[in-house]
């Protein structure tokens, strides 16, 4: 059973007790009060020591924390020479995420006031609280959705129906694999995530953080274009991908359109239709030979 008991306490236990940890920070959403924290929520821990050799040397201090399940790094041979980095999921389910470096790196970010996220500093054994505090940055701008140059609106509309090509081609070939990775590696997320972050973009005047990979996109997007996304995607019949290239050539178009209008961009509709024609086609042949 993956296990809920809060970790900070024994993160704190764990570097009280170390005279060699000097600074022990928890950051990221565990740190952040407007952060959605749940049972999977990782710990991601800043540790400052005066000598990184000991955590270099192998992985027997991860044991203070119990069984470990798995990590990545998978071995402390390929850890990096100026901290120690692995992220460790135990066999209780609960993840830490560690990033051990010397506390000399934590006085020179003090020094030149380099910005932080949210923290909560849980073992302080230097008096650098307040300082590690000052440094926090709240502000999210930089992970906000940027207005595309008329350039890139254009280079994006025709990767989109190029690319769309490939997925024709090859669930003609029965090559599924290799359909299924253009449909929903390249089309998906290359190519309809940007432009689904483009409208909300245009939606709150680029305020929108989509999160990594879209991750926040589905609570942010209108019931009814999330709606349209989910139907973009397939599962393992050879039909049902058909529909779903089709589908998705729809959403692109009619987001991609919708925020042309918004931008002053002329979104290239004589292409959309003649490369639908040409995918229609391509279902056609599959089919023919289908039926023998």
């Amino acid at each position: 059973m993956i296990s809920d008991r809060d970790m900070a306490e024994e993160l704190a236990k764990w570097g009280r007790d170390d005279e060699n940890i000097r600074v022990v920070n928890l950051y990221s959403s565990r740190a952040n009060p407007h952060a959605k924290v749940d049972l999977l929520s990782d710990y991601d821990v800043e540790v400052f020591v005066n000598d990184l050799e000991p955590f270099k040397r192998g992985e027997a201090w991860l044991d203070y924390f119990g069984e470990v399940m798995v990590r990545e790094p998978y071995s402390s041979s390929v850890w990096e020479d100026d901290h120690v980095g692995p992220m460790v999921m135990f066999s209780d389910g609960r993840r830490i995420d560690f990033n051990i470096r010397v506390l000399v790196e934590l006085k020179d970010e003090i020094k030149s006031g380099e910005a932080g996220s949210w923290n909560i500093v849980l073992v302080d054994k230097e008096g650098v609280s307040e300082d590690i505090k000052s440094l926090e940055s709240h502000d999210e701008s930089e992970f906000y959705t940027r207005r595309p140059t008329e350039a890139e609106y254009n280079k994006l509309a025709h990767h989109f129906w190029w690319n769309i090509t490939y997925v024709a081609k090859y669930l003609y070939r029965d090559e599924f694999m290799f359909a299924k990775r253009m449909l929903d590696v390249s089309l998906h997320h290359s190519y309809l995530l940007t432009v689904l972050s483009w409208h909300l973009g245009v939606e709150t005047n680029w305020t929108n953080n989509p999160g990594p990979h879209g991750r926040w996109i589905k609570m942010q997007l209108e019931p009814s274009t999330w709606r349209q996304v989910e139907s973009t995607f397939a599962g393992p019949s050879i039909e049902d991908n058909w529909r779903a290239m089709f589908r998705t050539g729809e959403v692109f178009g009619r987001i991609a359109s919708r925020v042309g209008d918004a931008l002053g961009y002329v979104y290239p509709i004589r292409v959309e239709e003649q490369v639908t024609e040409y995918l229609k086609e391509v279902q056609r042949l599959a089919q023919r030979r289908e039926r023998g």
